[in-house]
């Protein structure tokens, strides 16, 4: 019996520093994700620091923009519209230049394929030639050898 209560004190035991051992590393989570928390708080309260005097400097411009003569605002105006237009007009040349940079790419590629098949034909046209040149030589050597026997025929006869 006592031993039998010895055992469990013994696990009860093992089970605490299992639990404390547990409960630690809960604790080291809790305060890595407090410091995290605190760290994000900070960054947080640092970008609404930022936007608030953004949205300051944003007013002020503002009212020193509506306090401007209304030509002075009308020239403003006309002169981002310009602005505007012509940011466009550069994208849009940009566009046109990367389509056409495409089609040449394009054509290019074609040309190279074109190029790869006419040095393919020259080269077989090279073979043919060269077989053709060894199939006349061998006619022309066969064509002596004729005209020899011919010849030799003919004075054999006469």
């Amino acid at each position: 019996m006592y031993v039998l209560i010895a055992n469990k004190q013994t696990e009860i035991c093992i089970g605490e520093k299992t639990l404390d051992g547990k409960n630690k590393e809960l604790q080291n989570q809790i305060v890595q994700m407090e410091q995290s928390l605190k760290g994000t708080q900070n960054k947080l309260r640092d970008k609404i620091e930022q936007y608030t005097l953004l949205q300051d400097q944003f007013d002020m411009l503002q009212q020193q923009f509506s306090e401007l003569p209304a030509q002075t605002r009308a020239e403003a105006f006309e002169r981002a519209k310009l602005k505007q237009q012509e940011q466009m007009r550069i994208k849009e040349t940009q566009q046109v230049l990367t389509r056409q940079i495409d089609v040449q790419r394009q054509q290019l590629v074609q040309l190279q394929k074109a190029l790869d098949d006419q040095r393919l034909t020259i080269g077989n046209l090279q073979k043919d030639l060269e077989q053709n040149k060894q199939k006349s030589k061998l006619k022309i050597v066969e064509l002596e050898k004729r005209l020899e026997e011919a010849q030799s025929d003919i004075a054999k006869q006469g």
